[in-house]
């Protein structure tokens, strides 16, 4: 690839990186082009990088400063933009994959504005794609738990995006009536097919929640009946969401070290979804698996699934626990089956 083309591409990313306020640094931006590109050969030195801030500034007038509290750069108006270039046939593949995987996943009405935005580029723009191509042959498919209204998904995303606090009627698990909630959506995650808002708890109908310290919430959206965007302001707390790409959602216990024996159509699927590294082969066609950390309730749940193909070999904890849950699972259907027998 010509230099001046690699250089527009360092530049788009820098760009789209202070756009998504994660203040980009030699350290920072050098990790992202090798995330994204792992074989490519990206050795981006700091004079490099600079002058690429420069050539941004000088060339197109990119309002880029320095920010010594986030030691980053990042641009003084968010709004900032400049019609430098069409975009690339690979640029435009990656608009249209992007809006077909958005179109699955994201609720509306953001998967439909994203779709307009794809249009509205198609209209001036290649379409990236090699001809015959259809994108009803890119399939993409999530399983999806619960929806979630327009009406409702709207308002949050929107209040998650211009850092305001929501307002929410919610019905919590095991509550025959809907409540009041006020929030904070720090942020908007989906995890297991389910969408959540994980965020700050300010207020419970008209009581403030400040006795409390403003506690951590996570509501699932399936369960929100109304949303409604507020004019307070927070800040984004960044902890939590560390806590959350770390897959720390739920704030549930972890079991470590975990090792399992796996046979028959389950060792299939073990190859599919695990690390190579973490599995190995046996003689007799098993395998053992080794999972340095992981959610014990998810665990769990996946190891029973998994009917009897997947055994506990350590920690002993765990072991125990998967018994314990078995035994109730075979007496709770010797009891209907109990019962089914006495009515017939």
């Amino acid at each position: 690839m010509p230099e001046t083309k690699r250089a527009m591409v360092r530049m788009f990313r820098l760009l789209a990186m202070m756009r998504e306020n994660r203040y980009p640094n030699h350290t920072k931006f050098l990790q992202e082009m090798r995330r994204l590109d792992p074989a490519g050969a990206y050795s981006i030195s700091r004079k490099t990088l600079q002058r690429d801030i420069e050539f941004l500034k000088s060339a197109y007038g990119a309002p880029i400063e320095y920010d010594y509290v986030e030691k980053g750069y990042y641009l003084t108006d968010p709004e900032w933009t400049h019609e430098c270039l069409d975009l690339e046939p690979e640029e435009m593949k990656a608009y249209l994959l992007g809006a077909r995987v958005a179109e699955t996943i994201l609720p509306a009405p953001l998967s439909g504005e994203i779709r307009e935005v794809v249009d509205r580029q198609l209209m001036r723009n290649e379409k990236g794609l090699e001809e015959g191509v259809t994108l009803e042959s890119f399939v993409v498919r999530v399983t999806s738990k619960g929806t979630v209204a327009p009406e409702v998904f709207g308002p949050i995303f929107r209040a998650w995006q211009a850092h305001r606090a929501l307002r929410v009627l919610y019905r919590k698990i095991g509550y025959n009536n809907d409540r009041e909630f006020t929030i904070e959506p720090h942020v908007l995650t989906m995890f297991d097919g389910c969408w959540y808002v994980k965020g700050k708890l300010i207020a419970v109908g008209d009581w403030d929640c400040a006795s409390w310290g403003y506690p951590d919430t996570l509501l699932a959206l399936p369960r929100i009946k109304r949303a409604e965007m507020l004019d307070t302001y927070f800040e984004t707390d960044r902890e939590m969401v560390k806590e959350v790409a770390e897959g720390n959602l739920f704030n549930l216990d972890d079991v470590r070290d975990v090792v399992l024996k796996v046979v028959g159509i389950s060792a299939e699927y073990v190859r599919e979804q695990f690390p190579p590294q973490d599995i190995e082969s046996n003689a007799d066609g098993s395998l053992t698996l080794r999972i340095p950390k992981s959610i014990r309730m998810t665990l769990v749940k996946w190891i029973l699934g998994e009917g009897g193909n997947v055994t506990v070999l350590s920690p002993d904890s765990l072991a125990e626990e998967i018994a314990e849950k078995a035994k109730l699972i075979v007496r709770g259907h010797a009891k209907e089956e109990g019962t089914r027998n006495s009515k017939s």
